[in-house]
């Protein structure tokens, strides 16, 4: 797989916030550690808030880093994988100049005991604190009250990985735009079957419609939103996205985001009348619906 593109991992963090500094620093060592193992890098691939954060400069803050999967549980240890992450988390952390230490605090499969679950999760929450502060004492006591949490998402349907090129030599395998785009146009048709509010995800699109309108293919979007959906059993139309209930549920707590970024908040019925736009305009008239 050939990189398609460079992150600085190093600016991200020097970039951001004085406040956000000590989080930004555990991102990059739990990004170092999949990108340096050669298990975790083959079959996590990374998507989500962080992944729009650190590659397209999204200015909305989140605090769980996202992966998917094509892999089912059956294939996975998960108590492997907390020994994978903390063996890189040690490594990446030795070799960095921040003087911060990461662990797994804590792990679980989503839903429990239920082996057979369609798409069940792995989720570890990774403590994190500078060496020799009192936070660290808690760190070694597994309570450090700093967390982040990665979201390891199984059975996915992933179409496209673009491999980005992180600080050198180190490659981090990750949702295309096409990918990212029929991901977060699929969550918010997913809102009503899953009794959910996407408060973000038009937001992120708009964003992403903003900076790659150009570099975002309308084919590849509606062949990926299209193998999601039917691997979750949903039908999509020219008009799903024309449902009242979609659009008030996307609605219901987009305004909490204005205390989450830097900047005004974009109108969302701006924001939604132009994903509407876009969405009716994919191909619909290609391919098997």
């Amino acid at each position: 797989m050939t990189p398609v593109d460079s992150i600085g991992m190093d600016a991200w963090v020097s970039e951001g916030p004085e406040d956000q500094r000590e989080f930004r620093e555990a991102v990059h060592v739990v990004i170092t550690a999949v990108t340096r193992d050669p298990g975790l890098r083959e079959f996590m691939v990374m998507k989500g808030g962080l992944l729009m954060g650190i590659r397209y400069h999204s200015p909305r803050f989140t605090t769980d880093i996202d992966f998917s999967s094509s892999l089912s549980l059956s294939d996975l240890d998960p108590e492997r994988i907390r020994r994978s992450f903390d063996a890189g988390m040690a490594i990446a952390s030795a070799g960095s100049e921040s003087n911060l230490e990461c662990r797994v605090q804590s792990l679980r499969v989503n839903p429990p005991n239920r082996p057979d679950a369609s798409f069940p999760s792995i989720e570890l929450n990774i403590g994190y604190a500078y060496k020799g502060t009192p936070k660290h004492r808690r760190l070694m006591q597994g309570q450090s009250p700093s967390v982040l949490s990665i979201d390891l998402s199984l059975n996915e349907t992933i179409i496209e990985i673009d491999a980005l090129k992180i600080d050198g030599d180190d490659v981090l395998r990750a949702y295309s735009i096409n990918d990212l785009v029929a991901e977060k146009i699929g969550s918010l048709l997913q809102q009503i079957v899953r009794n959910r509010y996407r408060r973000q995800d038009v937001f992120d699109l708009n964003l992403l419609l903003n900076l790659r309108s150009d570099g975002i293919d309308p084919k590849s979007v509606l062949q990926s939103l299209r193998e999601k959906a039917r691997a979750r059993g949903i039908e999509v139309r020219p008009d799903s996205l024309d449902d009242p209930e979609v659009k008030r549920r996307a609605f219901k707590d987009y305004h909490t985001l204005e205390s989450e970024i830097a900047g005004p908040l974009p109108d969302f019925e701006s924001a939604y009348d132009r994903l509407l736009t876009f969405y009716r305009s994919l191909p619909w008239g290609s391919g098997s619906a």
